[in-house]
């Protein structure tokens, strides 16, 4: 939740300045370079605390230690499908087969 916080005060600033310079009729494209630029440097200055807070949300669901984002009834539904495939491996779903012509192999 920290990463669209921030992602969204980001966009908020970037998007506050970009209709400042357009009112200022600076032109489509400085306005923008201006806006990335100045919610740059506000994040980076004043935004510490928020950016270190969404860097580690980041680093933990990708280091291997979070849980699965599933919900109940994905769960509910893995824990009856499973000895399900184990009593019945010929029900288990097959990988999808790549490649124009299914059955060559090495052409």
């Amino acid at each position: 939740m920290a990463f669209f916080k921030y992602s969204a005060v980001r966009l908020g600033i970037t998007a506050v300045v970009l209709a400042l310079c357009l009112w200022l009729g600076l032109g489509w494209i400085f306005s923008a370079i201006i806006a990335v630029v100045v919610a740059f440097c506000i994040s980076f200055l004043f935004l510490t605390r928020m950016r270190n807070e969404a860097a580690s949300s980041v680093q933990h669901r990708f280091s291997g230690k979070a849980e699965p984002i599933r919900t109940k009834t994905e769960r509910s539904d893995a824990e009856a499908e499973d000895p399900f495939q184990d009593a019945n491996p010929e029900h288990r779903p097959q990988p999808p087969v790549r490649g124009r012509d299914r059955g060559t192999a090495g052409e």
